[in-house]
């Protein structure tokens, strides 16, 4: 799949943004991460969120998270994956990636990156799979 062909494990960018289908995209993300040495379980450096709708409250918890301190010296990885983000939730993460924390990394996965804010989006590295859901 064209994700990994995308991502450099020696420069990683602090934001993702992919669009596609949850389901083929996080088997990718997660070979990348062991690629990259990063325990996707039992490691509290690595969170995984999938959820229908991103909503507010979601952004203002992983706001929190992403500050406290990493319990390695690697890098924390979120990778988050939602049928949409609400408006209010879209805004707060517009907060979090403008000033990116140094070893802070985030996958976004979503169906149709077209539902997002132009701002928001600007603020990834944007990865279009083969797989983008909606267009009909």
């Amino acid at each position: 799949m064209e994700i990994l062909d995308n991502l450099d494990k020696n420069n990683l960018h602090h934001a993702y943004l992919i669009e596609g289908a949850e389901e083929e995209i996080v088997p990718e993300i997660f070979k990348f991460m062991k690629i990259l040495g990063i325990k996707t379980s039992a490691n509290p450096d690595f969170c995984y969120i999938s959820v229908d709708s991103f909503k507010i409250e979601d952004a203002r918890n992983l706001k929190s998270v992403e500050h406290e301190k990493s319990f390695s010296t690697s890098k924390k990885i979120f990778l988050i994956s939602a049928n949409n983000f609400l408006l209010e939730a879209q805004n707060t993460l517009l907060k979090i990636f403008e000033e990116p924390i140094e070893n802070t990394h985030f996958f976004l996965i979503i169906p149709n990156a077209d539902t997002l804010l132009k701002t928001l989006i600007s603020r990834f590295y944007l990865i279009k799979t083969k797989t983008k859901l909606g267009d009909e």
